[in-house]
């Protein structure tokens, strides 16, 4: 009895999930899943496709189960982090980024870790979570974005702007990253251009005058 799918079953699952084709995807996974029950990529495209159609629960449910027959796999061990993020559980995705990273260095795991740690109270930690993701990727924008997020914050507009400078000079088209800078911008006085990037980002992200500090939840 064979394993694992054949390469061109695959090829089939990964073009049906690249065209959005999700129901049809997770029709035919299914089948796959119960003639090929240790291959643990399919487990893991079909918490992708439920992920993708709003069943988190589903996905996660099968993000485990590709985990269970491969306990080492990364991929599989990252994306069960960010569903578990979108369940309000960031401690326990926690947990799932910090295997992921302990079989790959991916800078993508390091910023959702750092994002984690910033949604539990974890600043520092989350500070040198996105460090590590700019020691891999130096250029990394959304890392030097999320690190301006927390000096802005903390209502450190000096330092938060220092870091979406960077990260707008990488990546100018940004809408969400236009808010916050120019929200962060108005804060310290300089109103004709914080206006500029605040106009270029309206609709990305909600913003409180009152209360002084963006709602902004992750560029």
């Amino acid at each position: 009895m064979k394993h694992r799918l054949s390469d061109q079953d695959w090829e089939f699952l990964v073009t049906k999930f690249q065209q959005h084709q999700f129901s049809e995807l997770i029709s035919s996974a299914e089948s796959f899943s119960i003639l090929f029950a240790k291959d643990d990529r399919v487990f893991n495209i079909l918490g992708l496709s439920y992920e993708n159609t709003g069943d988190i629960q589903k996905a996660i449910q099968n993000y485990k189960k590709s985990i269970k027959i491969t306990p080492n796999n990364p991929v599989a061990l990252y994306n069960l982090g960010n569903a578990l993020r979108k369940t309000g559980n960031p401690k326990a995705a926690i947990k799932a980024y910090k295997r992921s990273i302990k079989f790959s260095r991916d800078p993508e795991t390091y910023l959702n870790l750092g994002n984690a740690f910033r949604e539990v109270g974890e600043k520092k930690l989350a500070l040198k979570s996105y460090a590590r993701a700019l020691e891999i990727i130096p250029n990394y924008a959304d890392a030097y974005a999320s690190i301006g997020y927390i000096f802005q914050e903390d209502g450190d507009y000096v330092s938060a702007i220092k870091n979406y400078e960077k990260a707008f000079d990488l990546n100018p088209q940004n809408p969400k990253l236009n808010a916050v800078m120019g929200f962060a911008l108005m804060s310290t006085g300089h109103l004709e251009e914080g206006l500029k990037h605040l106009t270029s980002g309206v609709g990305a992200v909600k913003f409180s005058l009152k209360k002084g500090i963006s709602l902004y939840k992750g560029v």
